[in-house]
């Protein structure tokens, strides 16, 4: 089952958050189907609760973009006996 998840098409689009949830929930149902008995319900739905609430994953910025934003970033760090 892991394997058919993480070779989904939108897998790459998940948050790790979701995809660390998703891998838990899978781990659940194996154990529940290994052991005969329904302990892992609970787990199961709290690792769904954990996922569902999270927003889509951000796209990174373009590279020129980003190296904008690390320019800008070390233009705003302390110097040298600089109090800002």
């Amino acid at each position: 089952m892991k394997y058919q998840v993480r070779t989904g098409d939108a897998w790459d689009n998940l948050t790790g958050a979701a995809k660390e949830s998703i891998d838990q929930i899978l781990s659940s149902i194996a154990r529940t189907v290994s052991s005969g008995q329904g302990v892992h319900w609970d787990g199961i739905i709290a690792y769904a609760d954990a996922a569902k609430g999270l927003d889509a994953p951000v796209k990174p910025p373009a590279t020129g973009e980003l190296e904008r934003n690390i320019r800008t970033l070390v233009r705003e760090l302390p110097r040298n006996g600089d109090e800002r």
